[in-house]
């Protein structure tokens, strides 16, 4: 965007002729013998500098609403970009940068035969495009894949055969996000090609920062960046390299009744000097595929056994919990193993130098950088006839979902020249409420029917952006979803909304309803309103369409 009128065109009938009558006044008095109102000089002369004053004072407009505080407040869309970040540059305030949406591709294939992808290999998906940033060979035995862009061929439950890869979009921003299950055409051939669609939804696709959400930062951005009050600390964080786009934080600390790290004494008294920060770093959980080695720790009887895996503090840091567990080696398993133990610690070692905070329970330590989960699970597929419980080993193709930069944000908060030296702060990811939503979109006969997959993505992207307010109504959605409503789409029934707490000590809660979901106020587990996030994807958006009778009129 420019300061600059481009193209004339853009310009008013009624200021031009205005400009145009001004200047033929002036002319015709200073010379009164001079006709000044009809003929060449007003049609062309007076007419092309009436065009070119508007211009100019367009021009001296757009710069008056763009460089002050309160014009640019006024009306963000009326601003000049440019001036704009040339202003707001003096509180230390840049404009963020946008950001291409990542994720993995399920390719899904016929015949168990070696598939290449190649570098650069582009896909086409609801309308954007996406491309890998490496060529990948998918193998067809376990003992073959020996380098990052290696992938074993594993059957489905349809008898096929699947792999995944990594790709990013071509465009930045938040349109090219896609919902897991959205299906993928290359636009290159695919031996035994079946179909391919994405394995989760996609991260990142951060828009450019708009005037409005640049001014919104102001408070930030002119606070002192120091571990002092809530806005300045927020302020320092999104300074960091790899932070600027967090979502939305939390900061519980003295007086706050889900601050419990203040109150280890024998007194029952909360002292100070701690800080639980809670940071959303993503809009969307992350979800990451990784090989863990188990062991084998029971016979359950008819030679399957229970195994064991154990996540050190530095796999996934701030994770959530394992949405998956297969074998990695396997060529005939489609599935998941069922989880039977979720059990959670923390590692409080300290390692060069690192501070670590006061951490006296597990529950304090819980979706922070110090968490350590052992996970148990029956493998029904593994013959362990000849194996040893207590010793063998298996390796396992493990789904994670995780907040991702916790460590990152814990190294930094830590660190010598930034800490707080009277104060103790531990970084959290968010306590997730998974939300699931179902609800009938009601039409008319000749209604060609709604955008499913835009209503989702916008519902997903309002519930994930909602911060720690502590409800949901259902009221909101319905306004989201009717933005979507046009022809003969003529209402929605209620909304149905599911939510399901994992409080730090392990336990669900499970909420229900199709008025509001409200978080419970549970100060003395740590789950409230100001330390649980909404999560919400749009795979778990349930939408049906329903036809009706429309009278005619």
């Amino acid at each position: 965007m420019t300061i600059k009128v481009q193209d004339l065109s853009t310009l008013t009938v009624t200021e031009v002729q205005q400009a145009q009558e001004f200047i033929t006044q002036l002319v015709q008095e200073q010379n009164a013998s001079v006709d000044a109102k009809r003929g060449v000089l007003h049609d062309l002369l007076f007419y092309f500098s009436g065009v070119l004053s508007t211009a100019n004072q367009t021009n001296i407009d757009r710069y008056r609403k763009s460089n002050n505080l309160k014009s640019i407040e006024a009306d963000p869309t009326l601003a000049d970009a440019d001036v704009v970040d040339n202003l707001l540059s003096n509180y230390g305030i840049t404009r963020r940068e946008g950001t291409t949406a990542t994720g993995t591709l399920t390719i899904v294939v016929s015949a168990l035969s070696p598939v290449t992808i190649p570098n650069g290999g582009s896909f086409t998906a609801d309308g954007k495009s996406f491309s890998t940033s490496a060529a990948y060979l998918a193998r067809t035995e376990a003992a073959n894949v020996v380098s990052d862009t290696d992938r074993l061929l594993t059957v489905t439950s349809d008898g096929n055969y699947s792999f995944t890869i990594p790709v990013v979009a071509a465009e930045i921003g938040a349109e090219s996000l896609l919902a897991k299950d959205t299906l993928a055409l290359p636009s290159f051939t695919i031996v035994n090609f079946v179909k391919s669609f994405a394995s989760a939804t996609f991260v990142g696709g951060v828009n450019v920062e708009t005037n409005k959400e640049l001014i919104a930062r102001l408070n930030e951005g002119i606070a002192a960046k120091a571990m002092s009050n809530r806005i300045n600390m927020s302020a320092l964080l999104k300074e960091q390299v790899g932070l600027e786009n967090i979502v939305n934080s939390s900061i519980i600390g003295y007086g706050d009744k889900e601050m419990l790290r203040d109150q280890h004494s024998i007194f029952p008294l909360s002292f100070g000097g701690r800080v639980d920060w809670y940071i959303r770093t993503e809009e969307q959980i992350k979800e990451v595929t990784l090989t863990k080695t188990a062991s084998l720790v029971q016979d359950v009887g008819s030679n399957r056994g229970s195994w064991q895996l154990v996540f050190t503090r530095d796999d996934v840091p701030g994770f959530y919990d394992v949405v998956q567990v297969a074998p990695s080696d396997s060529l005939t398993y489609a599935g998941t193993f069922k989880i039977t133990e979720d059990s959670r610690g923390t590692d409080l070692t300290n390692i060069g130098g690192e501070l670590v905070p006061d951490i006296t329970s597990t529950v304090e330590g819980v979706y922070s950088r110090f968490q350590t989960a052992s996970i148990r699970f029956t493998d029904d597929v593994t013959d362990t006839s000849t194996l040893t419980v207590g010793t063998s080993t298996k390796d396992y193709s493990v789904v994670v979902r995780y907040m991702p930069l916790i460590k990152e944000a814990q190294t930094f908060a830590s660190s010598r020249n930034h800490r707080n030296y009277a104060g103790d702060l531990l970084i959290k990811a968010p306590i997730p409420c998974f939300v699931g939503l179902s609800f009938v979109i009601r039409t008319g006969a000749e209604s060609s029917g709604a955008d499913l997959s835009a209503i989702k993505s916008a519902l997903s992207s309002f519930v994930n952006t909602l911060g720690f307010c502590g409800r949901l109504p259902a009221s909101a959605l319905n306004d989201v979803v009717y933005n979507y409503l046009v022809g003969d789409c003529v209402g929605l029934s209620s909304i149905n909304m599911t939510g399901s707490i994992r409080k730090p000590d392990g336990t669900i809660s499970l909420l229900s309803s199709d008025e509001v979901l409200i978080i419970p106020d549970e100060g003395v587990n740590m789950v409230t309103g100001r330390t649980t996030a909404f999560f919400l994807s749009p795979s778990d958006i349930a939408i049906s369409e329903e036809m009706v009778d429309i009278p005619e009129i």
